[in-house]
Formats: C-alpha cells, structure tokens, sequence
C-alpha cells in the first residue's frame, strides 16, 4: 500500500505505520476516530513509535463524504489537515459546504484558498487515487486499516477492516514492534 503524499501524523521514521481508509459520514469511521486513533495517537504516535496516514474513501452511499475528503485535503493544502479531520468527525453528519467553510474561519484558513479549492474540488484526483488503492488491495468497506512496515514509501503489512477494539489494535502494534 504506497502511502503517497497523504497526510501522515507522527514521527517520519516511525517504526510501524498504520495507514486509515476513510469516510467523514462513515459512523464506524467516526466510532474508529474517536475510540481507536485517539488512544493510538497518544500511546504510541506521541511516543514515536507509530506514524499514521489518512487516506480517502468516500462511498458512494454517503452523499456528503465526498465534499468532505476534499475540504479536509482543502485544508491539508494549508497545512491544516488534522485539525480539519478530527473537526469533521465532530461534524458529521452535518457535512455541507457551509460547515466546512465556516470551520475553516474557525481556524484562521484562507477563507478565498479553501473556497476556490472546495468550489474547484481541486483533490478529486488524489480521493479517486486513495480509492482506487484500497479497491486494489481487497478494501471495499470503511474504516479500513494496513498496519505494517513501510519501505520505499510502501506499507507492507495487515489489513484490518472495521472499527476494532483498540486493545486489538495496540496488541498488533506492539506485536510488530517487538517483531524488529
């Protein structure tokens, strides 16, 4: 799974690396966001031991998780992505271009960048990319993980598909970093 120019948290040379298939209108994706890497961030990402990388994958059942992968790439663009995830997770389900502009005043983003990048869905291209390499690897669902090793800006590793527990995330994590 190449992880790309996809927005990433946490140290760089991280040992492992768990990259996070996603949908802002996804409940299991918000459950996953608000249970699972919330925990992961604070035990392992701050400790530097993992790197996370957020990939798109709006389906087409949601009709607002489009607009939403690209007004969270909008606000990548201004370097601005985490905060604009974690806020559209908080959000949702009330994701609509007028949230997403007004979250982005919230904070201090250049209100005309963003619009012209929400107006021109200026990320389409790299949202339909994030899709199609996770249809590529077996994903078709949302949220969907590959937690393993990167090389060469590859991640080779498990897949995880659905909201787990955390404790099954942290014992695959600690299970790979006790691997070396």
């Amino acid at each position: 799974m190449p992880t790309g120019d996809s927005p990433s948290l946490g140290n760089a040379d991280a040992p492992v690396v768990l990259v996070e298939f996603t949908d802002y209108e996804c409940t299991f994706c918000k459950r996953a966001h608000d249970e699972v890497l919330a925990a992961l961030k604070k035990k392992f990402v701050e400790t530097g031991k993992l790197r996370m990388v957020s990939r798109n994958m709006p389906l087409a059942m949601h009709p607002h998780a489009e607009p939403a992968s690209n007004a969270a790439m909008c606000a990548h663009a201004q370097k601005q992505f985490w905060p604009m995830h974690d806020r559209l997770f908080t959000m949702s389900p009330a994701l609509a271009d007028e949230n997403f502009t007004q979250a982005a005043a919230e904070m201090n983003l250049d209100g005309k960048a963003f619009a012209t990048c929400l107006a021109e869905k200026t990320f389409s291209s790299q949202i339909n990319r994030d899709s199609q390499d996770a249809v590529a690897v077996g994903i078709t669902g949302t949220p969907s993980f590959v937690l393993g090793r990167v090389k060469d800006g590859t991640v080779t590793g498990a897949l995880m598909v659905g909201a787990k527990p955390v404790a099954q995330f942290e014992a695959e994590i600690t299970q790979l970093l006790q691997a070396k």
